[in-house]
């Protein structure tokens, strides 16, 4: 067995601004039925410093409870970031735009199952779940049906790999790229 089966470890990574919904990820922490310890990495908004308060503060009263462990572990290169990818139970990014890009796809690469916002990447019910922007209870009940069900997290785990090296590889890449330089010199000369 993986380490993702042994975990209820949650991931997010990206700045910690309020755009990005930090807090409404701490905030459904409160409604989790499973203990789950959650790493948050990456840096605080320096613009922002009420915000980085109010995200501390949440997480001091979190890990204060008992029941649930955050931890935020600041920047981190690629390199160092694999591991977490791969050892999380899940990925979430809660942003309050819909958006979510390069950590997702990063999970997906590494068969962790993401619940997302929204995203071009994520399928909801094939590989992670989508939940409304700013919908605290939405991503409880999204959060506590992954962290319950293992066999679900494999599925959208494989299922999401197997979108990540069928459209997303440098093989890929470099054919579409290929194609796209064909197509421009074609026209060229025509």
């Amino acid at each position: 067995m993986s380490q993702k089966d042994f975990d209820s470890l949650i991931l997010y990574v990206g700045r910690l601004q309020k755009l990005k919904g930090v807090h409404v990820l701490l905030q459904s922490l409160l409604r989790l039925k499973i203990p789950v310890n959650v790493t948050i990495i990456g840096p605080f908004d320096q613009h922002d410093p009420q915000y980085s308060n109010e995200i501390e503060k949440t997480a001091h009263f979190i890990n204060t409870q008992g029941k649930h462990k955050v931890d935020f572990l600041g920047c981190m290169n690629e390199k160092e970031l694999v591991p977490w990818y791969q050892k999380a139970t899940l990925l979430v990014t809660p942003h309050l735009d819909g958006s979510a890009g390069l950590t997702s796809l990063e999970a997906l690469a590494c068969a962790t199952p993401v619940v997302a916002t929204g995203s071009l990447l994520i399928k909801n019910g094939v590989n992670g779940l989508v939940v409304p922007p700013n919908d605290v209870e939405e991503l409880a009940n999204a959060l506590n049906d992954l962290l319950e069900n293992k066999e679900l997290r494999r599925k959208y785990g494989s299922e999401g790999r197997q979108i990540v090296e069928k459209h997303y590889s440098w093989e890929k890449i470099a054919k579409n790229l290929t194609e796209v330089y064909e197509e421009v010199l074609a026209n060229w000369h025509a």
